[in-house]
């Protein structure tokens, strides 16, 4: 599949497959693109790569399911219909071009939520849930 995607892409100069990034330079990269797009076509509850947009201040453009829709409910962003490749190209451009657009989905980082903090979090109410 992989294969197939870079051969439909190949004479595309806007296209770049960058292989594997070291976790520790993930803000460096997300620093160098104009939004993040999540096309999930899954149930994820809320996906570490919102919160590193989050944290670096990246719009963001996700799936409209799941916690990836709540989070960017709180946090801002666009949504997409999940599966829907004509629904994702129509947010893509309607961000193209548009600055003012772009910036005010920008996410303030203070809504960052760690890793931490959200297991703890449920572990607190796993036990309230256990305890009545």
């Amino acid at each position: 599949y992989c294969e197939e995607i870079k051969k439909s892409a190949a004479d595309d100069k806007r296209v770049k497959f960058a292989g594997s990034l070291e976790n520790a330079r993930i803000d460096e990269a997300l620093s160098r693109i104009d939004a993040l797009v999540v096309p999930s076509i899954w149930y994820e509850n809320s996906p570490l790569t919102i919160e590193e947009a989050i944290l670096t201040r990246t719009p963001m453009i996700v799936s409209n399911i799941g916690g990836m829709k709540e989070r960017i409910g709180e946090v801002g962003g666009l949504t997409f219909r999940m599966g829907s490749a004509a629904s994702l190209a129509g947010k893509m451009r309607m961000l193209a071009g548009n600055v003012r657009l772009l910036e005010s989905l920008r996410p303030d980082p203070s809504k960052a939520v760690a890793a931490s903090d959200e297991a703890s979090r449920f572990v607190r109410l796993y036990a309230e849930a256990t305890t009545k």
